[in-house]
């Protein structure tokens, strides 16, 4: 029925007789509730489609080379874009060939979008949901890092969003547009 004491709780998380909990879900054919994804999460592009942001960060933070990526996008474009924290490793492999500010680095860049995309292909991704650019992030993304909470390591979306959003908006504008994607 609600908060025990905490009318204020009980009023900002139940509408009426229902518990909001901000996922996204369906009946399956069992008549049981799946939960497939956040509310927040689910963006709709310029042309239409739906992403899940939760979805493409989960399935890029497979790719090697990447320690963490916070993915992007919005109604305005049709592709998202990416902030991606490489691995030490990755770093160190930049270092030794000469690349000392990996995060102004074309070549670094290039080749963390290849990997991206790499990844794309193997879990047969759809064109919108591939990676357009990517902002490279030095630091490790751990418990210390403002963006995350030290309970569970996950990102506080709304604070990435908040500190890259302009960044990641000016990618669309420094970059020309490949229409065949």
């Amino acid at each position: 029925k609600g908060y025990l004491n905490d009318e204020k709780a009980t009023a900002e998380t139940f509408d009426g007789e229902w518990f909001l909990t901000g996922d996204v879900g369906f009946l399956n054919s069992e008549g049981h509730i799946q939960i497939i994804d956040r509310v927040g999460q689910l963006i709709k592009l310029s042309h239409g489609d739906y992403i899940s942001l939760s979805k493409l960060m989960e399935l890029y933070k497979t790719t090697q080379g990447v320690q963490y990526i916070y993915v992007f996008a919005d109604s305005h474009h049709s592709q998202p874009v990416a902030v991606v924290y490489p691995t030490a490793n990755c770093i160190e492999d930049w270092k030794g060939r000469g690349i000392k500010v990996f995060q102004s680095s074309q070549i670094a860049r290039e080749e963390m979008l290849k990997k991206l995309d790499e990844t794309a292909e193997k879990l047969k991704l759809r064109g919108f949901e591939k990676i357009y650019d990517i902002i490279l992030e030095q630091g490790t993304f751990d418990t210390n890092n403002d963006s995350s909470d030290g309970s569970s390591l996950k990102p506080h979306l709304s604070q990435l969003r908040h500190k890259y959003e302009a960044r990641l908006v000016e990618l669309y504008n420094n970059k020309p547009f490949d229409s065949s994607d």
